[in-house]
């Protein structure tokens, strides 16, 4: 019998809009690939399928404004879009597969949807989407979440020099990017979880108030993605 093939592991990339989540996904995919590993990477959300349509289409304001609207009703099309990949991303874990993703549904509402309700409240979200995600629509849960600490200052010009996009017909910022307030209180959010969660990790990606070149960046991370394989063939007896 040949050995047990190890799972791989889901790596999510986390942050304020504009903070290069997608620059250090394809990075990383780059780097597991050269190093010999298999690594696919995904985007949330997926503009292009139904669920991502909704998301598009509510952060376009076609229902009102997303930061006012239910964080219960607003999570549902990010949760269900995930959902429709799920599978695809189970079976590239369970052959070994390392998982980067620009975005994860489940990281991503912690951040932007419990923020929408007063403190008292967010504990009483927070179980409900772990709930919805984990044990309805059983979803696979993030191994590492790197949280690209950018100051929303900066963040906000590396937004401008996007591209126009489709989901926005034309438009360069959606609503929840323009909302200077409710990116500040994500980044608070985020800050917070990297503090109370061994998963998250912050990646300070600036210097003397300058953004670092997005390969001084990727150094970081991948130091800490290294320092994590070491420790889990460590622990699994492997060589």
């Amino acid at each position: 019998m040949g050995a047990k093939k190890t799972r791989g592991k889901l790596i999510v990339f986390e942050g304020v809009d504009g903070s290069g989540k997608a620059t250090q996904t394809r990075l990383l995919i780059e780097r597991l690939r050269l190093s010999g590993q298999n690594a696919v990477g995904f985007a949330f959300p997926q503009y292009g399928t139904f669920f991502g349509q909704m998301v598009g289409r509510m952060l376009r304001g076609e229902w009102g404004n997303p930061v006012t609207i239910s964080p219960y009703l607003a999570y549902l099309p990010y949760a269900f879009d995930l959902r429709s990949v799920s599978e695809r991303i189970k079976d590239f874990l369970e052959r070994g597969f390392s998982v980067v993703s620009d975005r994860y549904p489940p990281t991503a509402g912690l951040m932007y949807q419990a923020i929408k309700l007063p403190r008292h409240e967010q504990s009483e979200y927070l179980q409900w989407q772990d709930k919805l995600m984990y044990l309805e629509l059983v979803v696979p849960k993030p191994d590492s979440v790197f949280f690209l600490n950018v100051p929303l200052e900066m963040s906000q010009e590396l937004i401008l020099k996007k591209k126009r996009r489709d989901y926005l017909k034309g438009e360069k910022l959606d609503l929840l990017e323009k909302d200077f307030a409710h990116q500040r209180a994500v980044r608070v959010m985020g800050l917070k979880l990297c503090r109370e969660n061994k998963a998250w990790q912050k990646i300070d990606c600036t210097l003397h108030g300058a953004i670092l070149p997005p390969h001084a960046i990727h150094e970081k991370i991948w130091g800490i993605v290294i320092k994590s394989q070491k420790v889990n063939h460590h622990f699994s007896g492997e060589t």
